[in-house]
């Protein structure tokens, strides 16, 4: 079967993998490359010799397709029974073990790469299958011969990712005893189109007499349901529209999930900075993380048309990167790509995804192409291992992150990225008042921030004009932190925090309007994160005299950020406003459960005058009568 002749059709598909690569690659990387290759070369034999075809080998992994569910499980058994002889005559300790998966499904050729609901579920099941196991799914198993030398056992219904409905999975093995059937001759299976028709018609027959054509319609495929524009939760933007789901670490080794984080960090970053397309933020990509994805639901959720997922493999210096872009709204794929290099080319390979995507998405749109963040690609490994610990916010992670990020620093010292992160994470240090931590005092901290931040800023990045920007509020300094603030959006116009930090400016300032709609562009950059942002707007719209809105808005912040203590201080003041006194007391005093030391009496309005958030004393004055109606004492 050619291959462009495969795109589009159903077949049988087989997945193999090495397991435990990384693990044989620290032992001896070129033993262990080579008899992979050896290895993948006789599996590649006995494919063909059940008359299966090689369609791509992966490094760590082959792919195959067959006309018969037959023909690829007795290749697999026939291999695996084979490796076992191969592996005992092996001396030292790298010897390849190998899994297979098989299932039936479409099979589609993009740009010379192979993907498509068979190609993934077959993936996902080899990931089930023992050290020199098969695994099939319950379609495959249903299209083989009850004639054949085989147990299947069958292992219940598996949530595999990417599908909506449990798949069924067996395990295959040869019964005791018995040897492997030969192949059949090929003229046998081949004799004229009519016989290869036959087979087919015989092949769904089989599932049609089981009852398995339901169960096949619901478990073989990825969701391609339609998303409807009528059913977004937000408007469809009048610009390509798209959310970046955390790719998958198919790596055998599972430590490399920060590499995967970061490659999609990477890449999110890398479309963020074009104004011409509406990126949905990393905070809420991620909340869909180990989650079943039904791609119309998550485009309706967030009011996208695009919706893109994959996976990294890293096998020592080796990686391999398989994305594919969906079209939500038609429910097809856009395109499918994998893309190979090793670390020293990693930011090469970043930018060909998204130039690719860019390409996919408009072809208008012009990339600039800009130097590699650093040529030690240790320093950038460091880099993601620093930034998986800094998402958490929480003081031991900080820690962490802190120490990563001066690793990396250490071995790239112009590494401008990670001095820019290392300021961030000690601002939130600072803001934290989590400086114990680290065994410095706040000044110390502030030292180390403002160190960082100055290198950082010789080449500026979003993050570190937003840091620069924090710096210039806590000093009341509003006219520079605007200015910071609009540098960073310029650098990333897809960063929902780069708007909050406007509209934090704004309100305090008095440009209450204009604050309100910096924070809804923030939430509908990043709907189903961070309270901040409800925070943000909760503030307009108080200065602005819609209490009843405030209250909405602080509410769905604190349902988004339930242990931010500042929230119920909000929502105190807006009900108070709102002559609600009951709801405003209750908010007070689960404000005073979460109050820090520094206040030990309580606070009192005396003391909330004097904070410096009251730039604007209108705004000051609504506030504080708010909370002398829930019941604040004046001193």
């Amino acid at each position: 079967m050619a291959k462009d002749r495969l795109s589009g059709k159903l077949a049988v598909i087989l997945h193999a993998d090495i397991v435990g690569s990384t693990a044989l690659v620290q032992q001896d990387k070129e033993l262990a490359h080579e008899r992979t290759l050896v290895s993948f070369r006789r599996l590649g034999d006995i494919i063909k010799k059940y008359h299966g075809q090689v369609l791509e080998l992966r490094g760590d992994a082959l792919l195959a397709s067959f006309d018969r569910a037959a023909d690829a499980v007795l290749a697999a058994l026939s291999f695996q029974s084979d490796q076992i002889g191969f592996n005992e005559k092996i001396q030292d300790d790298v010897r390849p073990g190998i899994r297979v998966g098989i299932s039936i499904g479409e099979v589609i050729i993009a740009d010379n790469t192979v993907t498509g609901a068979g190609v993934v579920q077959a993936q996902r099941v080899e990931q089930l299958a023992d050290r020199g196991g098969v695994c099939v799914t319950a379609a495959l198993q249903e299209a083989l011969s009850r004639h054949l030398p085989l147990e299947l056992e069958n292992l219940g219904d598996k949530s595999l990712k990417g599908f909506d409905h449990p798949v069924r999975v067996f395990k295959v093995r040869l019964v005791k005893g018995q040897s492997i059937p030969a192949p059949q001759q090929h003229s046998q299976l081949q004799r004229s189109p009519n016989t290869l028709k036959l087979a087919i018609g015989i092949l769904f027959l089989v599932l049609i007499i089981s009852g398995g054509i339901t169960y096949w319609m619901q478990t073989q495929e990825p969701s391609t349901e339609q998303a409807s524009v009528n059913q977004m939760a937000f408007t469809l933007p009048d610009k390509p529209s798209l959310v970046v789901l955390p790719f998958d670490n198919i790596s055998a080794d599972k430590e490399q999930e920060y590499f995967a984080d970061g490659i999609t960090d990477d890449l999110l970053t890398g479309l963020s900075k074009l104004p011409e397309l509406f990126l949905i933020s990393r905070n809420t990509s991620f909340t869909y993380k180990n989650k079943p994805t039904k791609i119309r639901e998550i485009a309706e959720e967030l009011g996208v048309r695009y919706v893109m997922e994959g996976s990294v493999r890293r096998a020592g210096n080796t990686v391999r990167i398989n994305v594919q872009l969906i079209d939500a709204l038609s429910g097809g794929h856009v395109w499918a790509e994998k893309y190979d290099g090793d670390m020293s080319d990693i930011f090469k390979l970043q930018d060909e995804v998204v130039a690719k995507i860019v390409y996919s998405l408009d072809q208008n749109i012009i990339l600039q192409r800009t130097a590699p963040e650093t040529d030690i690609p240790e320093a950038y490994d460091l880099l993601l291992q620093g930034l998986k610990h800094s998402y958490l916010i929480e003081p031991d992670s900080l820690v962490n992150a802190i120490a990563y990020f001066k690793q990396a620093i250490n071995l790239d010292p112009n590494y401008y990225r990670a001095h820019a992160h290392l300021a961030d994470t000690y601002s939130w240090i600072v803001e934290s008042e989590w400086q114990s931590e680290l065994n410095m005092t706040r000044a110390q901290v502030n030292e180390l921030l403002r160190k960082h931040l100055s290198i950082a800023l010789e080449k500026p990045t979003s993050t570190a004009s937003r840091v620069a920007a924090w710096l210039a509020v806590r000093a009341r300094n509003y006219d520079v932190a605007l200015e910071e603030t609009e540098k960073a959006i310029a650098l990333d116009p897809n960063d929902p925090y780069n708007f909050n930090m406007k509209a934090h400016i704004l309100y305090r300032t008095g440009f209450a309007k204009q604050a309100e709609q910096n924070a809804l562009r923030a939430i509908r950059l990043n709907p189903k994160s961070s309270g901040t942002h409800y925070r943000q707007l909760g503030h307009a719209l108080f200065q602005q005299e819609r209490f009843d809105e405030a209250v909405d808005a602080y509410q769905r912040s604190i349902s988004l950020d339930p242990d931010y203590k500042w929230h119920y201080l909000d929502l105190s003041a807006a009900y108070g406003q709102l002559g609600e006194l009951q709801k405003a007391k209750a908010a007070l005093a689960k404000f005073e459960e979460y109050r820090t030391q520094w206040a030990p009496d309580g606070l009192t309005i005396r003391i909330v005058s004097g904070w410096g958030t009251f730039w604007d004393l209108s705004y000051r004055d609504r506030y504080l009568e708010g909370l002398r109606k829930a019941g604040m004492p004046e001193y």
